[in-house]
């Protein structure tokens, strides 16, 4: 089974993403994701405004064997529904009729700060995580 987990922390538009944590936080609220539900939305944030099909998305967060759309299709409901999404007019998630999706929106990188251990870590290990941009989140 794939790891897709990064420790790093990111931000998506309004949602501080914290994979580690399986957790969204928003201004009002924090959110417990189901673990699979993290790891699609850290497949989509690796991959911002690329058309993913369904297979290439299955393979990537569930793995090799037999995994049918419908884990993904509600997985993507679950993922939608936590980011206050719509379907029908998205802001996060576009479904690509009859392939797969694609993120509409690119994370930016968090720099590291001192109150924040897991991004310091993450600072050691890349500047930045994945190819993530703007550069001056990256400049550490």
């Amino acid at each position: 089974m794939p790891e897709l987990m990064s420790q790093a922390s990111f931000q998506l538009h309004e949602w501080l993403v914290k994979p580690h944590a399986n957790e969204l936080v928003g201004q009002n609220q924090t959110l417990k994701l189901d673990h699979k539900v993290m790891q699609l939305l850290v497949y989509f944030a690796q991959n911002p405004d690329k058309d993913l099909s369904k297979e290439e998305i299955l393979k990537a967060v569930w793995g090799e064997g037999v995994f049918s759309e419908e884990v993904l299709t509600v997985a993507v409901s679950s993922l939608r529904k936590s980011l206050g999404d719509d379907s029908r007019s998205p802001k996060y998630v576009k479904t690509i009729p009859r392939y797969g999706y694609r993120l509409l929106m690119s994370p930016a990188a968090l720099p590291a700060s001192a109150g924040d251990p897991t991004l310091r870590a993450n600072r050691l290990s890349s500047k930045c995580w994945n190819s993530w941009k703007p550069a001056s989140a990256c400049a550490f």
